[in-house]
C-alpha cells in the first residue's frame, strides 16, 4: 500500500532500479522530482521506456518489512510499482 491504496507490486531481483507507474504516481499523489539520472531503461522485454520525474527516498512498508526506495516513474503494465534491487 501507498498512502492506504492497494497495489500490485512485484520485488524483482533481476530489477537494478525501481519504478512506479505514471497512473499510480498521480494516483498516490507523491511527491516527485525532475531526475538527471537517465532517460531510458531496458525492462524485461527487451523494450527500451522512457524514465520520467522521481519519488526520493519514499519509505514502503512491504507487509511488515521497512524499506527506503527511489522509485522512477514509467510505464508499467501489469504492477503499479517494481521494487528492484537499489
Amino acid at each position: 500500500m501507498i498512502k492506504g491504496i492497494p497495489l500490485a507490486i512485484l520485488i524483482d531481483l533481476g530489477a537494478t532500479y525501481s519504478f512506479i507507474s505514471l497512473s499510480t504516481l498521480e494516483k498516490c499523489g507523491l511527491a516527485s522530482h525532475v531526475q538527471n539520472d537517465f532517460s531510458q531503461v531496458e525492462m524485461a522485454s527487451g523494450r527500451k521506456q522512457t524514465i520520467g520525474l522521481l519519488v526520493k527516498n519514499y519509505i514502503m512498508n512491504l507487509g511488515g518489512m521497512v524499506t527506503k526506495v527511489k522509485l522512477y516513474s514509467t510505464t508499467l503494465d501489469e504492477y503499479d510499482v517494481i521494487i528492484g534491487m537499489d
